[in-house]
């Protein structure tokens, strides 16, 4: 990086035009890449102590929810904007789809807690990445919203397949946000399913292969139990 400013400098200053040789800007694509890594280092050390925080918050019973109204869509977008640099870099696709029940609703925005929701999301991203990331095939991430005005009815939290119209006089009706994030790596055991949602658990004790702190997931699901 200090040799190409030194030859920009000296190209002003004669002047004359400057074009970079193929050292200069394969020099500038490894600092380019060294500076997306300590970005993704420091995002990943914020998830896990922002993790940390909320589950000590949680076991003193001091979790505050701030409800604040925004529009659901745009603020999905914000969210997985982060991730772009890296699903780049490790070659995954990501495709992203809003259920028709958003339109059939009538739902643009909602009044939630936005980090909260932001926390689950990046908490269940960064989970499809890492696990994405060890497939030998092909590298794609699926992302679903959809929305409903009644609770999942089994632990599967699928959305129901049909359901009636908001009939309320209510200018602000309750409604249920469903999050699908379905990723293309090795899949899960059925024995997995009991410890995915534990404190400091993962499936198959697979720590030392896929990384992670085994607390992301637990954290999700005890701020989706928050009312």
């Amino acid at each position: 990086m200090k040799a190409l400013r030194d030859e920009l400098v000296k190209a002003h200053a004669t002047q004359s035009t400057y074009t970079p040789t193929e050292r200069n800007i394969q020099e500038l694509e490894e600092d380019l890449q060294a500076m997306d890594s300590i970005t993704q280092c420091g995002l990943s050390q914020a998830r896990i102590a922002n993790d940390i925080l909320s589950l000590s918050k949680i076991q003193l019973g001091a979790l505050s929810i701030l409800p604040t109204t925004f529009e659901l869509q745009n603020e999905v977008k914000i969210i997985l904007r982060v991730f772009k640099n890296e699903l780049a870099s490790k070659n995954i696709d990501i495709g992203v789809s809003y259920d028709r029940s958003l339109e059939d609703l009538g739902i643009s925005t909602v009044k939630a807690d936005r980090s909260r929701f932001t926390q689950i999301i990046t908490n269940l991203m960064s989970n499809a990445i890492r696990f994405t990331e060890m497939s030998t095939g092909k590298r794609e991430i699926q992302v679903t919203l959809s929305v409903a005005p009644t609770p999942p009815t089994d632990d599967t939290c699928t959305p129901p397949s049909e359901f009636q119209r908001l009939q309320t006089s209510d200018d602000s009706p309750l409604v249920y946000l469903y999050m699908s994030i379905k990723d293309s790596g090795p899949g899960l055991q059925q024995e997995d399913l009991a410890l995915l949602f534990q404190r400091f658990q993962q499936g198959s004790n697979a720590h030392h292969v896929f990384g992670g702190s085994g607390l992301g997931l637990f954290v999700c699901r005890q701020l989706c139990g928050k009312g």
